[in-house]
């Protein structure tokens, strides 16, 4: 799991913003029935947020700092451990036959293909004082479904099907130039069982922490597309979700077209069939070099 790495660099260095909860705006009129969207104090508790499932999941404790990282996780603190994918260089190596290679290189990735034309990018490499040029694509496909540069997805995180797996949002998808093996840079999120202190009645069930804590990691390890949302979006998805479950339709208004320039894209936009379980909520940011959640980041 996460780990302090003096070779983390800082969001600056990505043209990333923290990201406090996805993405950009939130609604302009929070909807009846949501908690005012403001940070008590440290001794009082967080307001009650409404959620898309009854009752809440049960959720093992799983720190990802622990002796089981991330699979495929690189970062320099972690013991690497295996993810089910193959990724020997001699498995991809030269002597192959080009048809061969291919096939060994689809399986290590584990079905994930690139997709687009490549480019030179400098990117997060863990090891590396300065971002590494890399070939680089702007997405990833497997069986229809495409991951993109920014998107957030869950990680694999170990062996068992009750592990809970871990969260993080791309910021690279990049070639590896010695064994050909499709890699991304990423940043972690924290879930409130891999934080120093645990979870507590405070936070709610789906609530995650962004971080500045930079890894790469293969793209075999990747399970599927995951939404980190705000709290004014995750308000808004909850009571959709409700609203759906319910019958209630819903009510047509006539609204001013959003800027293309502040609207957030299509494909990051949570689709109307979204597994709850797929959908968290970002309010605050995890220091992992201290072990403790910041309220208010400058």
């Amino acid at each position: 799991m996460p780990f302090a790495a003096d070779s983390c660099k800082s969001l600056d260095q990505l043209s990333l913003t923290i990201p406090v909860a996805g993405h950009p705006v939130s609604p302009a009129h929070p909807l009846s029935g949501c908690p005012v969207p403001s940070v008590p104090p440290a001794a009082e508790p967080v307001p009650h947020l409404q959620t898309p499932n009854s009752e809440p999941q049960t959720m093992a404790r799983e720190c990802p700092q622990s002796s089981k990282p991330p699979s495929g996780s690189k970062s320099g603190l972690r013991n690497t451990t295996s993810c089910l994918h193959v990724s020997d260089s001699k498995t991809v190596g030269s002597h192959l036959h080009p048809k061969q290679q291919r096939i060994n290189r689809r399986r290590a990735t584990n079905g994930w293909i690139p997709i687009g034309a490549a480019s030179e990018k400098a990117v997060y490499v863990v090891n590396e004082p300065e971002p590494a040029v890399r070939k680089s694509y702007q997405a990833v496909e497997r069986d229809g479904e495409i991951i993109r540069v920014r998107d957030t997805v869950l990680l694999k995180s170990g062996p068992r099907k009750k592990s809970m797996p871990y969260v993080a949002k791309i910021s690279a998808l990049w070639e590896d130039p010695k064994t050909g093996e499709l890699m991304m840079s990423l940043l972690w999120y924290y879930r409130p069982e891999h934080t120093q202190g645990g979870r507590n009645s405070s936070m709610h069930q789906n609530e995650i922490f962004a971080s500045r804590h930079q890894d790469e990691n293969s793209v075999a390890c990747i399970e599927e597309k995951c939404y980190v949302l705000t709290f004014a979006e995750y308000c808004r998805f909850c009571a959709l979700a409700k609203r759906r479950v319910e019958g209630i339709p819903g009510k047509k208004t006539v609204m001013v077209p959003p800027s293309e320039e502040y609207s957030t894209p299509a494909h990051r936009k949570v689709p109307e069939d979204t597994d709850p379980e797929l959908v968290f909520l970002c309010r605050h940011v995890y220091d992992f070099r201290h072990g403790r959640i910041l309220k208010n980041p400058q």
